[in-house]
């Protein structure tokens, strides 16, 4: 009878782990949960709504302005450089994205291929968390790597609509 109940037990806890959100690890507990920020962040992109992105990011924050790395310290200062942040390879990974393709690890979930780098923070209390962009990558470098989301990257309707 006790080997049952252990083995039960177990079989509790595995099943437990199958069902736990894919994206838990940065913080999301359900898709409900993440899509209702994925689609802030796509539509402030898109739009190149910079003062409704900046609400959304965490600061300071590590940026390429001009080629080179700079630190971002305040959203007003997000504001007035939104122009030079936001590349056209960073805008077509995110026109690219769905809530369906975003794939995240130990850092967060990313959109792309960590153009954009998204983590719900808590603070110790239930329900308590906020949503935040924690890291945007537009290193005008990384343009070469090969992409799962080559056809719609560098499809001609992209390119249009940029």
């Amino acid at each position: 009878m006790k080997y049952i109940l252990i083995l039960f037990l177990l079989l509790q806890s595995c099943i437990a782990v199958a069902e736990r959100y894919e994206h838990a690890g940065a913080g999301f507990e359900n898709k409900k949960e993440l899509e209702e920020f994925y689609l802030k962040v796509r539509k402030a992109i898109l739009s190149k709504d910079y003062q409704g992105l900046s609400e959304l990011m965490l600061f300071p924050t590590g940026l390429y302005i001009g080629g080179n790395p700079t630190t971002v310290e305040t959203a007003e200062e997000f504001v007035r450089l939104g122009d030079q942040i936001l590349n056209d390879r960073l805008i077509q990974a995110v026109y690219c994205s769905n809530i369906d393709n975003l794939r995240s690890n130990y850092e967060g979930v990313m959109i792309g291929q960590g153009e954009i780098w998204i983590v719900r923070l808590d603070d110790g209390r239930s329900n308590t968390g906020k949503s935040v962009i924690f890291k945007i990558n537009n290193n005008p470098a990384n343009t070469t790597w090969e992409r799962p989301d080559g056809e719609c990257f560098y499809g001609e309707k992209v390119n249009k609509r940029l």
